[in-house]
Formats: C-alpha cells, structure tokens, sequence
C-alpha cells in the first residue's frame, strides 16, 4: 500500500466544487493535503479555509479584494499571494501533485 500523501491546489476553493473538494481531502486520512487555496473574490471565506486546512499557499486573485483585505491570525506557514498571477505561480509549483479546478478558473497569469 502506498503511504505517500498527495499535495493538491485546490483552485475555487471557495465555491461549491472546492469545499466539497476540502471536506474530500479532509476525510481522505491524510493521503491528500491541501497545499494551495485559491478564491476570486471571497477573501473572508479564503482565510477561514486557511485557518482550518493550513495551506503553504492562499490566493486571492482579485487585486481589487487582495488590495482592500487584510488577512489575519493565518498559520505562520501560509503565504498569502494576491492577483492571477499568484494562481499561475501555485499551479506550477512542483510541491504540487494534483490541481483541482472549477470552470472559470484560470491558471494564467
């Protein structure tokens, strides 16, 4: 058996698709981690999602909401990327081993 745990991005974490996809991974007994959240514009649910799955990475790629949130009290382990860009970044991180997208998502920068 195979003991190796997936890291996964879980890009529109905070829409339907990626919170089912969290409580996956979180019943999943540790064979999937979350490494990367990302969110269009729901900032608030983003860094709460943070608290609870402790992300290396969170993002938020609308500049305007990322410019006017101030994300407090997340794990000292998570970094906080704001704009499409950051999307692009996760997404090609090699600690990544699985990307989980909804439709609209985009991973370009």
């Amino acid at each position: 058996m195979n003991s190796q745990v997936t890291n996964v991005a879980v890009l529109g974490s905070t829409g339907s698709i990626g919170t089912s996809a969290l409580k996956v991974i979180a019943a999943s007994g540790g064979r999937l981690r979350a490494v990367a959240l990302t969110a269009g514009s729901n900032a608030p649910l983003l860094a709460e999602q943070a608290r609870l799955v402790r992300p290396r990475w969170i993002v938020l790629a609308g500049l305007e909401q990322g410019a006017d949130y101030e994300f407090r009290s997340l794990p000292p382990e998570t970094e906080v990327l704001i704009g499409p860009e950051g999307v692009a970044r996760v997404a090609a991180e090699a600690e990544v081993d699985a990307r989980l997208a909804s439709e609209g998502v985009s991973v370009e920068g």
